[in-house]
């Protein structure tokens, strides 16, 4: 079998595992942790999958039956995969988690910081002023941690969502 008869089989099991993944995802969805939630949207994202309609639906759903479970990890994991595969996430979920991240700024570690807000600005959206001052306010605590991409990508979510941020970023 030749090298490119071998990559095409590769992604033809590739995306048959996906589907019967996904399948099996929509059907046991309400077992979903808020972990699992996460590392599934995020796993398909880097792989650069696209989520099937249903699969969205489904984790959205069941994100915003246990947003209060959220860490802040999983927050930021969960809105960096629905940007990155291009969707738009339904506006419940994306005032849940961003109720979720204001209540819990003190525990986001600055790529989550980043992170999240890049999320927002990249489908679109104007983050809430609550959500703004809150991850503004751990930005400016926890400064000296950002390393160059948390700072580059930090800046061009405030800069594409018009934000005015708090003096002294």
């Amino acid at each position: 079998m030749g090298f490119k008869a071998e990559a095409e089989l590769e992604l033809q099991v590739e995306a048959e595992l996906v589907s019967a993944m996904s399948e099996r995802a929509i059907r046991t969805a309400n077992e979903f942790s808020p972990q699992n939630i996460a590392n599934l949207m995020w796993s398909l994202a880097t792989m650069r999958q696209r989520a099937e309609a249903g699969l969205v639906s489904a984790m959205s759903g069941r994100a915003m039956r246990v947003a209060d479970e959220f860490k802040p990890q999983e927050v930021a994991n969960l809105m960096w995969a629905l940007a990155r595969m291009e969707l738009q996430a339904e506006a419940g979920l994306v005032s849940l988690m961003s109720e979720r991240a204001s209540r819990m700024a003190d525990e986001f570690i600055p790529q989550a910081v980043a992170n999240l807000m890049w999320a927002l600005a990249t489908m679109g959206l104007r983050a809430e002023a609550g959500l703004v001052s809150a991850m503004s306010g751990r930005a400016m605590r926890v400064a000296d941690e950002f390393d160059p991409q948390n700072i580059a990508n930090l800046m061009w979510a405030s800069a594409t969502m018009g934000l005015q941020l708090e003096a002294g970023l």
